[in-house]
């Protein structure tokens, strides 16, 4: 079974942002970053052109950053902070293969080949090796390693320091490593700004929460992230839940599935996804399926849609139909339809209503406003990580029922 780590893009960038942010306050610079270039006296132009284009990129202004980077390039094809960032241009425009070639040319800059950095390069380092494991082009080891010798270098060039140990704290969250990312954002604390500050205990808050819930690295790794994806929902179902003991025997279908108002039967074989081959959580998609879970099973005819991402809705179906199977009560399919709740965004005839009600009721999914639940917006990693623990205790203590 494939075990995957995960990069969540959006993440990075605000991650990034903070970094740039704290450079600007410091006012940090260290060594010159481009090739040997024919016009010593236009090194600081670049310079000063590629900072103007980072902070395009860090506001997401996709198409004026990258056109001021390829003009960068133009003057000098080797400066090497504009090689890391026309990469990230390359994955925005789904050109992988070209992004990876970029990024090979530049990474040494970012990993100990050059003397120093400046702390503003750092960020664009950071999010590049991020942004190449999110991609599937690095794996989460080698981002870490590749991470932790951005971290060495900065520090060694007299980087921000409270800064590079939030990053480090950052990397190993998502390989998986709470006790050492603890450390790292611990350290982060020591001479860090009100907000640096602010977002490390956000971190350490997060990391007591996970290591409550989680069981598998995979589930620390993705537990971090605040949007989770249909292929990362089905990682951890498989990880964090079917892995449990006793788990399998209480979801596995025998025989048909329980009366669920708006849903039919559909034999898994007629709806075998085919946009999942070459995925890395392939396996752990295929591994979900046969199980039929409301809430990851295909949206359509052959496609499972693994990138799009995984809703409140859908969780809330997949907390039921688990719950149902669970307990072994279908009358929890219907159990809220005439209970007299109201919510603003779901109508009493949606076919998640009932699965709405009885997340909403044993406060797994509070509602997100008075009488709005919100059934399409994105969940968190810790927020599917708490229904998959509570199914997991409900599977090894029987004694316990869903309300």
């Amino acid at each position: 079974m494939t075990l995957i780590h995960s990069f969540n893009n959006r993440y990075v960038r605000h991650a990034a942002t903070l970094l740039l942010a704290l450079s600007l306050f410091y006012g940090l610079a260290g060594c010159k970053a481009g090739g040997a270039s024919a016009h010593p006296e236009a090194v600081g132009s670049l310079d000063a052109r590629s900072s103007a284009a980072f902070r395009l990129l860090s506001d997401e202004n996709w198409s004026e950053a990258c056109a001021e980077y390829d003009s960068v390039l133009a003057d000098d094809p080797f400066y090497k902070p504009a090689l890391l960032a026309k990469s990230l241009c390359e994955l925005e425009a789904s050109s992988t293969r070209s992004a990876q070639a970029l990024f090979q040319r530049a990474e040494s800059y970012c990993t100990g080949a050059e003397v120093s950095i400046r702390t503003q390069d750092a960020a664009l380092c950071f999010r590049a090796v991020a942004s190449m494991g999110e991609a599937g082009l690095l794996d989460a080891e080698t981002v870490l390693v590749k991470t932790e010798a951005v971290f060495k270098n900065i520090l060694q060039a007299g980087g921000i320091r409270s800064a590079a140990q939030f990053w480090r704290g950052e990397a190993l969250l998502l390989a998986g490593r709470p006790v050492d990312a603890r450390k790292a954002y611990e350290a982060a604390l020591a001479g860090a700004n009100r907000k640096l500050q602010r977002e490390a205990r956000q971190k350490l808050a997060i990391i007591d929460k996970l290591v409550s819930l989680v069981t598998t690295p995979v589930g620390m790794s993705l537990g971090g992230q605040k949007e989770i994806t249909r292929a990362q929902a089905a990682t951890l179902v498989v990880t964090e839940l079917l892995s449990a003991t006793g788990v399998h025997d209480s979801l596995a279908l025998s025989g048909g599935e329980y009366a669920v108002p708006g849903v039919h039967s559909v034999p898994v074989a007629d709806e075998l996804p085919r946009d999942i081959g070459g995925q890395a959580a392939e396996a752990n998609i295929m591994a979900v399926l046969p199980y039929r879970l409301r809430g990851l099973r295909p949206a359509a005819a052959g496609r499972f849609l693994p990138d799009a991402p995984f809703t409140r809705a859908d969780l809330a179906l997949l907390y039921e139909d688990c719950a149902i199977r669970m307990s072994g009560d279908p009358s929890l399919a219907v159990r809220y339809l005439d209970a007299g709740l109201e919510f603003s965004d779901v109508r009493r005839d949606d076919m998640i209503f009932n699965a709405v009600a009885l997340a909403v009721k044993n406060e797994l999914l509070p509602l997100r406003r008075k009488g709005c639940f919100d059934p399409a917006s994105t969940v968190s990693g810790l927020e599917i990580l708490e229904v998959l623990a509570t199914l997991r205790n409900f599977g090894l203590n029987k004694s316990h029922s869903a309300r």
